[in-house]
């Protein structure tokens, strides 16, 4: 092993270009991996496990800030509709609503099925929320 006593070793241009390119490739699988467990709840959700599909989606939710708007959107109703399938209505109704609004600014980023099928579950539990509104605990850690 090397004695550098007080001095770091001499860092090379080639050195630093390496270990940028590690970096962003270590930064392209983390992006990639958290799209492909977006997937994998959607799968889930789709088979109709519903508790799986929620815990995937809870595991991701410290990235959602990282996900793309399009996977935002996706992100909020697959956990929006799991919720509901769950029958927690107003989880359901809070990321349904998220979704919402998130794609307001994008007509593309919901069909217009999804885009009535939304404005269909507001509604319904709209009356729920007033009976019964949601603390700011429960709407922060809306799996419970």
């Amino acid at each position: 092993m090397a004695d550098w006593g007080i001095l770091p070793p001499i860092v090379t241009a080639a050195s630093q270009f390496r270990f940028a390119l590690a970096l962003l490739a270590g930064l392209l699988v983390g992006c990639a991996n958290h799209g492909e467990q977006l997937a994998r709840a959607e799968a889930h959700f789709q088979q109709n496990r519903y508790r799986t599909a929620l815990s995937n989606l809870e595991d991701l939710e410290m990235h959602r800030a990282g996900l793309s708007a399009g996977e935002r959107v996706r992100y909020d109703i697959a956990r929006g509709m799991a919720h509901l399938r769950l029958e927690q209505p107003l989880h359901a109704r809070y990321w349904l609503a998220l979704a919402r609004e998130e794609a307001a600014n994008d007509p593309t980023a919901l069909t217009r099925a999804m885009r009535d099928e939304i404005e269909r579950v507001i509604v319904v539990t709209d009356h729920l929320a007033q009976l019964n509104p949601p603390s700011d605990a429960a709407v922060g850690d809306a799996s419970r």
